[in-house]
């Protein structure tokens, strides 16, 4: 990552729930870029035998997502957050029940699979144990939006051979993640996880990010009308401008906020021609 005179080094943390340092962590670290409206990777960082990795972070304003990934797979996703100290702590499960290796090695001949059909929009969790292991099969979908993480379906069924379907509707433009697990001898293994994003990731308020659409819209509209200030026409095509350029950084605009938009913009155009 390149080091800004804003940006400040930050000692990320990783422990297991016992509370042991772990090594050879990998963090991929996500900051949100305004311009796409989405959360793209900028760095990624590995602990030292202390569980500890360096990170040069901007604090208290720009938003981050930590995926902490150990032995291959991504145990924690934390974030959308802001970073607010010098130190930033994570604690990960390594436990059996979340590590896909020993996943495998204790479920190695089941036949699993986790796909979404884009079509009829529905997830699909299905799995054949010929051991008979197996007691039951669980799936489970969750929406991730900037506040929280809300689950949509959460179901198991018992058997050995089982499929499990969950219809998503509505599909809003987020990310989804889904994930198959089965049940033997009384703990759970991940086998299957799907993560799916829409085209818009974890805008700032809002399940769809209209909120943030229209502050920056309304601010975007209004700079623009007031360069075209020295006179009515130019105020009146660059407030339409201001629409397209809004459209281009990808803001969501309902027809309701279109509405108020223009009824601002129609208010700083009079007010500008009073002047």
């Amino acid at each position: 990552m390149f080091v800004t005179s804003d940006t400040s080094q930050v000692t990320l943390n990783v422990k297991d729930l016992v509370g042991n340092n772990l090594a050879d962590v990998i963090i991929r670290i996500l900051e949100f870029d305004i311009g796409t409206n989405t959360f793209k990777e900028i760095e990624s960082v590995s602990t030292d035998t202390s569980g500890n990795a360096l990170a040069n972070l901007v604090l208290l304003s720009k938003l981050y997502v930590f995926k902490v990934q150990y032995q291959g797979v991504i145990l924690l996703s934390d974030g959308p957050t802001k970073v607010l100290s010098t130190t930033k702590n994570f604690r990960i499960d390594i436990s059996s029940g979340n590590n896909w290796k020993t996943a495998h090695d204790t479920v190695g001949n089941l036949d699993s699979s986790l796909k979404f059909n884009n079509a009829t929009k529905t997830f699909t969790f299905s799995y054949t144990d010929p051991s008979i292991s197996v007691q039951e099969g669980c799936l489970q979908v969750q929406k991730i939006n900037f506040s929280k993480t809300i689950t949509m379906f959460n179901t198991c069924e018992t058997g050995n051979t089982k499929e499990i379907t969950y219809v998503l509707s509505p599909v809003r433009k987020q990310r989804y993640v889904a994930t198959g697990t089965v049940i033997v001898g009384g703990t759970s293994y991940i086998v299957e996880l799907l993560d799916l994003d829409f085209g818009v990731t974890e805008r700032f308020f809002g399940e769809d990010g209209s909120k943030v659409g229209v502050f920056a819209s309304f601010m975007m509209i209004t700079a623009m009308t007031m360069i075209g200030s020295f006179s009515v026409p130019a105020a009146i095509l660059l407030n339409i401008a201001g629409f397209f350029v809004a459209t281009l950084f990808g803001f969501k605009l309902g027809a309701q906020a279109l509405i108020v938009l223009v009824l601002l913009g129609g208010i700083l155009i009079y007010r500008v021609n009073k002047v």
